[in-house]
C-alpha cells in the first residue's frame, strides 16, 4: 500500500479551477482535475471506473494501466478530492488488480471490490469507514475455488442488501454470481449464467452489470451481441432466471449497439443504457413485476441538438433522478440531459468536453458518478489518467423545442448551497448604520490583471461569530454587486469564496478572535484575494473584501449609479451597502460611499 497522506499540502497545482457560470449558463461548473503523476497523484494511469462511498467521504477509482485502485478523500462541503493512497499489483501483498476495469462499494461502506479483466478475477478489500483507506483481504479468481466464467471480469455490483456480489465477463460471456460474507467482505462462488447455455442470450461480451434498487432483477449489458439481458433474482442465494433479452434492431430497439454502460433510476423504474456503437444512450421502462423492459428512446449523437456523444461507455443518474450523465470516450466530454421522472424520457442539456474553456482531464471519457447529495458530478478518464470534479449548478430553467423545464433544486445540510447571484439584489441584508460607512473602489490601472476591487463595510448592524457561519467546513460567501439599467438592476459581478478548500500550504478560512478571514493568494476561482470578517455590536461589525486579476471578470467602467452590494453567507445571512452617487467615475476608477 501507497499512502499519500504527507503530499496533501501539494495539490494546488494539480486544480484547475474555473469562474462560476450565470445561474442560465448550464448544469455543470467543472472545478478540478487530478490527473496521474501530478502533486503527488498515484495509480490513475488508465483510469477506467469510479464509485463513490454512500457516505459521500471518498471516491475510489480503479485503473487499468497502473494496476491499482486509487483512493481520494472527498470534502463534505466542497466536493472537491485529495489523493489519500493507491492500492497496486504486487505492492504489500495485494493481488486481482490485473487490468483493473471497474470499482463498487458495499453499501454499508465496509468493503471495496474490484473487477480486473487481466486477472479474471475480483480484489476485495476492507475499507475503514473512519478514513476511507484500503486494506486488501482477499480475491477470487477464474479457476480457483470453484470459481467459473469470471474470464475478463469488466464489472461489478453489489445488491442493495449487501448479500451478493455480481460480475460480468466479457470472454466467458458470463455473468457470475458470489455471497457475500458482512463481516470479512469475503466472496463465495454461487453460479454463473452464459450466453447460449440453458436458454440464456444476450451475454455476448459482457460489459456492465447493475441491480435494481429493489434487489428484484439484475441486468447485464451484453456488448458483443448488442443486447441487455434481464435476469430475475432470489434474495436469498442470489441466483439468477433469465427473463428476457432486448436487443438493438428488434421489437423496435434502437440505438443499442454495442452497449458499454448500465444505470436504473433511483425508483428503478427505467433503465439506461450507453450504447457506444451507436453514439447513443438507449431508454426503457421496467416492468416493476417481472422486470421486463419496453423501449422508451434513444438520445442519439446528432439527433435533436445532441452534441459530443461519441461512444458513450458510462451513464448515470442523479440520486433525486432529475439528470442522467453520460461518459463519451471518443469526444472526451461528460453530457447533461434532464430527465422525465414520469416518461423517462430525455432533454439534452448541455456537454462539457476536454479542452474547451476551462475543462482539462476528459481525453478519453469513461466513467461518470454524482455524489450522493447530487451536489458535484465525478467522471474518469483513460488517455487523461485523471478523475474529474464537476460542480452541478442549482435550479436552471431550460427550454426544448416542446417544454420548458425546471431542474430540481437541491440543497446541501445548512448553508453549503453558494447559490449564485440571481438577477436581482436580496432586500434583506444587514447594513452600515450611519451613512457613508461603506466604500467601495474598483480600478482598471491598465492591463485586465491589474483590475482591483476593494469593498470596507464599516459601522455596520450587529453581527455575531454564529452570523458567520463556519466556512472552513461548510459556508461558503459570494460577492453580488449591480448596476442600474434600464430593464431594472443589473447583475455585473458574481464571485465566490468556497468553503473548506486549501490555498497553496494551507486553508483558505481562518478562524480570527473577532471572526474569520480569506485569503487565497492564487485567486481561485473567482479573483478574491482576501475577506475579513469581524463580528461586533451595532456599529461594531466590519467586513472587508478586496479581489484582483482576470479571475475577477470586474465590469466595465465607467459604471451607471445607483449599485448595490452584498456579500452573502451559504447560511442565508447577508451584508450589504447602496451607492446612489459616485465620487469618482471614469474610464479606469470608480470610487463611491454608501448611502
Amino acid at each position: 500500500m501507497w499512502s499519500g497522506w504527507p503530499t496533501l499540502l501539494t495539490l494546488l497545482p494539480v486544480f484547475a479551477l474555473a469562474p462560476a457560470p450565470r445561474a442560465d449558463s448550464g448544469a455543470l461548473t467543472f472545478v478540478q482535475t487530478l490527473q496521474n503523476g501530478m502533486g503527488g497523484v498515484e495509480g490513475l494511469a488508465g483510469a477506467r471506473g469510479l464509485a463513490v462511498s454512500a457516505d459521500g467521504k471518498n471516491v475510489y477509482v480503479a485503473s487499468e494501466t497502473d494496476n491499482a485502485v486509487a483512493v481520494f478523500d472527498r470534502s463534505p462541503a466542497t466536493g472537491l478530492l485529495f489523493f489519500a493512497e493507491a492500492e497496486k499489483q504486487g505492492t504489500g501483498g495485494v493481488d486481482g488488480l490485473a487490468g483493473a476495469a471497474a470499482v463498487a462499494v458495499s453499501p454499508d461502506g465496509a468493503h471495496v471490490y474490484v473487477a480486473s479483466a487481466g486477472d479474471n478475477a475480483i480484489a476485495i478489500f476492507g475499507r475503514s469507514t473512519a478514513t476511507g483507506v484500503l486494506s486488501f483481504v482477499s480475491l477470487v479468481r477464474n479457476g480457483t475455488a470453484g470459481v467459473d466464467g469470471l474470464a475478463g471480469a469488466r464489472s461489478v455490483a453489489v445488491s442493495p442488501d449487501g448479500a451478493h456480489v455480481y460480475a460480468a465477463a466479457s470472454e466467458d460471456r458470463a455473468l457470475v454470481v458470489f455471497s457475500r460474507d458482512p463481516a470479512s467482505g469475503v466472496l463465495t462462488f454461487v453460479e454463473k449464467e452464459v450466453d447460449g447455455v440453458a436458454g440464456v442470450v444476450g451475454l455476448a461480451g459482457a460489459a456492465a452489470v447493475v441491480v435494481s434498487p429493489d434487489g428484484a432483477n439484475v441486468y447485464a449489458a451484453g456488448n458483443g451481441d448488442d443486447s441487455v439481458a434481464v435476469f430475475s433474482r432470489d434474495p436469498t442465494t442470489g441466483r439468477l432466471t433469465f427473463v428476457e433479452r432486448e436487443k438493438n434492431g428488434a421489437n423496435g430497439v434502437e440505438g443499442l449497439a454495442g452497449p458499454s454502460g448500465l444505470a436504473l433510476s433511483p425508483d428503478g423504474a427505467y433503465l439506461h443504457v450507453a450504447a457506444a456503437a451507436s453514439d447513443a444512450v438507449a431508454v426503457f421502462a421496467r416492468n416493476p413485476v417481472t422486470g421486463a423492459l419496453v423501449f422508451v428512446e434513444k438520445q442519439q449523437n446528432g439527433a435533436e441538438g445532441v452534441d459530443g456523444l461519441n461512444s458513450p461507455l458510462a451513464v448515470a443518474v442523479s440520486p433525486e433522478g432529475g439528470y442522467l450523465y453520460a461518459a463519451a470516450a471518443s469526444s472526451g466530454s461528460v453530457l447533461v440531459f434532464i430527465r422525465n421522472r414520469t416518461t423517462g424520457k430525455l432533454a439534452f442539456l448541455e456537454r462539457q468536453e476536454n479542452g474547451i474553456g476551462a475543462v482539462a482531464g476528459l481525453a478519453g471519457a469513461n466513467g461518470v458518478m454524482p455524489s450522493p447529495d447530487s451536489l458535484q458530478l465525478y467522471s474518469t478518464a483513460g488517455v487523461s489518467s485523471a478523475v474529474d470534479v464537476f460542480e452541478v449548478t442549482l435550479g436552471i430553467t431550460t427550454t426544448t423545442t416542446t417544454t420548458t423545464t425546471t431542474l430540481p433544486r437541491r440543497s446541501r445540510p445548512t448553508s453549503t448551497t453558494l447559490a449564485p447571484c440571481g438577477s436581482a439584489p436580496r432586500t434583506d441584508c444587514r447594513e452600515p448604520i450611519a451613512s457613508g460607512a461603506a466604500l467601495l473602489v474598483v480600478k482598471h490601472p491598465g492591463p485586465l490583471p491589474r483590475d482591483v476591487l476593494r469593498w470596507r463595510w464599516r459601522e455596520g448592524a450587529a453581527t455575531s461569530l454564529a452570523d458567520f457561519g463556519d466556512p472552513r467546513r461548510r459556508t461558503g460567501y459570494r460577492l453580488c454587486i449591480y448596476q442600474a439599467w434600464s430593464g431594472g438592476p443589473q447583475l455585473v459581478l458574481d464571485a465566490k469564496a468556497p468553503p473548506d478548500g486549501r490555498c497553496g500550504t494551507g486553508r483558505c478560512w481562518m478562524a480570527t478572535p473577532q471572526g474569520v478571514r480569506y485569503r487565497s493568494p492564487a485567486l481561485r476561482p473567482d479573483g478574491l484575494r482576501r475577506i475579513v470578517l469581524r463580528a461586533g455590536g451595532t456599529g461594531q461589525a466590519a467586513i472587508t473584501v478586496v479581489g484582483t486579476g482576470r479571475r475577477l471578470a470586474l465590469p466595465p467602467l465607467p459604471l451607471t449609479p445607483p449599485l448595490t452590494v452584498q456579500l452573502r453567507a451559504g447560511n442565508g445571512v447577508c451584508w450589504g451597502a447602496t451607492y446612489g452617487a459616485a465620487l469618482v467615475n471614469s474610464a479606469t476608477r470608480f470610487r463611491a460611499k454608501s448611502d
